[in-house]
């Protein structure tokens, strides 16, 4: 029988937990994803939307920073501990893992009242969204399909097989869902989850054309498990895929998904040069942003320059406490649990300073956050 220590079976739960990048741009309208529109005449303010979970995961909470008139509603909604939050045209959608097993989607024109919670099947252990004409497509770790739901009634309205992706315990453990361009990408994972959900083999990245539901093309990853999501350079059309191996063996690397081309690009950041394992990613002005954990399982957060090919660090913590991360208009967003001072860290994306003295409290400790304008 396999053993395998406490400390590190919860640190694997931690960075399941803290995978929250996905792809999807905080701020990213694709198609008609409903919700109020805009007042012709009013003031647009930016807002923070937190989810937050108790540092034993026992309990969630979302909160609302309006960055604009400096005001924080900390923990004003209950969520399950295990979520992630994507914006599609006016609505937030948060995506309860397992045990919840739902997404509600929220108005922010209306108070960030709940407008529906959809239930996408008990044990389904949904991971990520996205919203393409009216379609809302979710991505579940024990499903072999992206299900398919309108975003009008709510009504499943079909699927996209991806069962041939399985590996041998039978699910293909779809993850991190992307639109760029009319097309939806998606991560595949292939985890053993007899083997405490070590990769197996292969993992792949999968181009659909949502007009069709079809997979138009499959890719094999230069490495195994890319759970810790994808970023988009928009204007120089590239994803980028963080793919983190095997959790203490940096065996992992960052790839480039060239769109035009359609191919996996030469140049690669392998998670050697970078220092650990990663936990997520973003990018910004030629530059990636990832949080990493070394060998110790302290956390860091980096910063590569694709240009000189030069790694910063842009924070560190003495244990396993930074998680999610965030950009808007030049400020790269942090989520820090550290126990005695948890909170939001706010940085500069182009010189790296940090902009906030002591975390910015937002009730239980952050875990991700998406940050969106809204017109009030």
């Amino acid at each position: 029988m396999k053993r395998v220590s406490l400390f590190f079976l919860m640190a694997i739960f931690f960075i399941y937990a803290c995978s929250d990048e996905g792809g999807s741009s905080s701020t990213d309208v694709t198609g008609d994803a409903g919700g109020d529109v805009a007042p012709d005449s009013c003031s647009y303010h930016t807002y923070a939307f937190t989810v937050n979970a108790a540092p034993d995961y026992s309990s969630g909470s979302f909160s609302l920073i309006n960055f604009d008139k400096g005001t924080i509603e900390k923990d004003k909604g209950v969520i399950h501990s295990d979520s992630v939050a994507r914006v599609y045209g006016n609505l937030v959608y948060v995506v309860g893992r397992l045990g919840a097993d739902n997404i509600t989607i929220y108005d922010p024109y209306k108070g960030f009242s709940v407008v529906k919670q959809l239930s996408v099947g008990s044990g389904s252990n949904p991971q990520d969204v996205a919203v393409y004409s009216n379609r809302i497509y979710v991505s579940m770790q024990a499903s072999n399909s992206i299900d398919i739901y309108s975003s009008l009634d709510y009504t499943k309205v079909g699927s996209i097989d991806i069962s041939k992706y399985a590996d041998k315990d039978g699910f293909a453990e779809p993850q991190n869902l992307l639109l760029y361009q009319d097309k939806l990408y998606l991560t595949v994972l292939r985890l053993d989850k007899d083997n405490y959900y070590a990769p197996t083999d292969k993992s792949y990245l999968l181009v659909i054309d949502p007009k069709t539901d079809k997979i138009e093309k499959e890719i094999e990853l230069g490495a195994t498990n890319p759970f810790a999501g994808m970023a988009l350079d928009e204007s120089g059309g590239r994803i980028f895929i963080a793919e983190t191996g095997k959790f203490g063996e940096t065996d992992g690397r960052i790839e480039i998904y060239s769109v035009r081309d359609g191919i996996i690009t030469q140049q690669i950041i392998p998670e050697s040069e970078l220092g650990g394992d990663l936990n997520n990613i973003t990018y910004s002005g030629d530059k990636l942003f990832s949080v990493i954990s070394d060998s110790n399982f302290n956390t860091i957060l980096v910063a590569y320059d694709l240009t000189s090919a030069k790694k910063s660090i842009v924070y560190q913590s003495t244990g396993f406490s930074l998680a999610g991360i965030s950009i808007y208009n030049g400020r790269l967003y942090l989520c820090d649990r550290t126990k005695d001072k948890p909170g939001l860290r706010v940085f500069s994306t182009s010189d790296f300073t940090q902009k906030t003295t002591d975390p910015i409290d937002v009730g239980l400790p952050p875990v991700s956050l998406v940050l969106l304008e809204v017109c009030d």
